[in-house]
């Protein structure tokens, strides 16, 4: 499968997943408020989908390495800015709760975020195509966790009512 198949593929998915976070705004609507994990859904789903649109339009007018090297360098950007929250001490966007598949999930991201780096400086440009591809792969499968965890949870007024012991 061609690199570009595979990126629109993760576009549709992202897409998909997208859609469903109607269904968890209606679902959490009801306790008037919205947890870490549907702000995860929606912005790794969004995020998947306009990065693996990215370089399928940059290939359009420019040559394959220099369009790799600019999408590269976006999703570094992008991995950077989604990172910095949770690591700088301090930071109000930081969220009181961080889940543990978060956690699991943060070396992987600094890795790949690194990898992108590295694409976008020129080192590795063989495996540009690749990485580019893990990285989105990695938010898509951020995004779909984060649906997972949702529905498994349950809603917060759900929480709250077992906590309670009713």
């Amino acid at each position: 499968m061609d690199v570009r198949d595979l990126l629109q593929t993760f576009a549709e998915v992202g897409i998909g997943l997208s859609g469903f976070t109607g269904i968890v705004v209606a679902l959490q609507s009801r306790s008037g408020q919205l947890t870490p994990n549907f702000l995860y859904l929606l912005g790794y789903s969004i995020g998947s989908v306009l990065f693996s649109l990215l370089p399928l339009l940059l290939l359009v007018s420019l040559p394959a390495a220099v369009s790799w090297r600019i999408s590269c360098g976006v999703l570094f950007l992008g991995g950077v800015a989604a990172l910095l929250p949770y690591w700088l001490p301090g930071s109000n966007l930081r969220p009181k709760v961080i889940p543990r598949w978060y956690l699991g999930n943060a070396a992987i991201m600094i890795i790949t975020t690194l990898a992108l780096g590295c694409v976008a400086l020129g080192f590795l440009p063989e495996h540009s195509a690749f990485v580019y591809a893990a990285a989105v792969f990695l938010a898509l499968s951020n995004s779909f966790i984060a649906f997972v965890t949702i529905l498994v949870a349950g809603s917060p007024a759900a929480q709250q009512g077992d906590e309670d012991g009713r």
